[in-house]
């Protein structure tokens, strides 16, 4: 009944009442969407730290060759921030952070991880 995109949350929200923590965990990683994920964190950061440490830095390597200009860079620098809050996640930003630095020699991604303090 609740299968459409524009009814994921309410089922989510269900999910979470329900204690199906694992079902909405697998959804979510499922859609790939960083800002889906951000609204249940709380719920599933407690059961669930290493897969959705290795989310987050999957989606920030994932997304920032797509990154179109560096306005939009604001999103990927909040979840390789998120990354760290994760044990062992410093060390995993900042070796993402180092490879982009390599990697793209972009001045926008470079200002934007020197603003994170990356």
């Amino acid at each position: 009944m609740l299968k459409g995109d524009r009814l994921s949350n309410i089922r989510y929200d269900l999910m979470i009442c329900e204690g199906l923590f694992g079902h909405v965990l697998e959804e979510l990683l499922a859609k790939g969407n960083a800002h889906d994920v951000d609204r249940y964190e709380k719920y599933l950061k407690p059961l669930f730290p290493e897969r959705l440490k290795r989310f987050y830095a999957e989606y920030v390597v994932r997304e920032a060759p797509l990154v179109p200009a560096w306005k939009s860079y604001g999103c990927i620098m909040t979840c390789l921030k998120k990354i760290t809050a994760y044990s062992g996640g410093e060390e995993l930003a900042r070796e993402i952070a180092a490879q982009w630095r390599k990697t793209f020699p972009s001045m926008d991604l470079i200002h934007a991880l020197d603003r994170a303090g990356f």
